[in-house]
């Protein structure tokens, strides 16, 4: 098994942390995923009660145990809790596969630069550490900060799909956005 599938790999940078997100960190997780902005573009009704944040954690942690996905928790050097950014795959992660992107900035924290110093931190890990050869996002329509951050970063759109959204009720537009990492062929 990979080191970073034996220890839970943290970052960080100048401006953030990224490491596991904790029981401890259920409040600021139920605050960010009650947000609607943030529920609706993860395809789920905004959090109601803690406990969905509870659920929410653990999800994270058994994608993580099944190699299947790594969630971290985006914090400030003052330990603030900013948001989440995570990459999963449908199979284990491995070095020359694909994995899929996402991330969600807390409403009140955004326009400060976390998101793309996050999403640049995760590009670097993808790349350098696990060797993936692709990485893809999917972006809900109207969702341009997204958008932005993923162009910033060499993200072409690659095809568009209609999904049906079970917990909304209805039909959601994305963009599927992707980039191959450089150096991996």
């Amino acid at each position: 098994m990979d080191s970073y599938f034996v220890e839970f790999p943290e970052l960080s940078t100048p401006k953030i942390i990224l490491r596991r997100l904790k029981v401890a960190d259920v409040p600021q997780i139920f605050e960010l995923y009650s947000c609607e902005d943030v529920s609706n573009y993860n395809e789920m009704k905004p959090f109601e009660v803690v406990a969905e944040a509870n659920i929410l954690l653990r999800r994270f942690r058994d994608k993580y145990q099944d190699t299947t996905g790594i969630r971290w928790g985006i914090f400030s050097q003052t330990n603030e809790f900013i948001g989440s950014i995570g990459v999963f795959s449908s199979a284990p992660i491995s070095a020359r596969g694909e994995v899929n992107i996402s991330f969600e900035v807390s409403q009140k924290l955004r326009g400060q630069g976390y998101a793309s110093e996050a999403f640049k931190a995760i590009m670097e890990f993808c790349q350098n550490t696990i060797g993936v050869y692709k990485i893809f996002a999917a972006v809900p329509e109207g969702k341009e900060v997204a958008a932005k951050i993923l162009k910033k970063f060499g993200f072409e759109v690659e095809f568009e799909e209609k999904r049906y959204n079970a917990s909304l009720n209805s039909d959601l537009n994305y963009k599927i956005w992707s980039v191959q990492t450089p150096g991996v062929s």
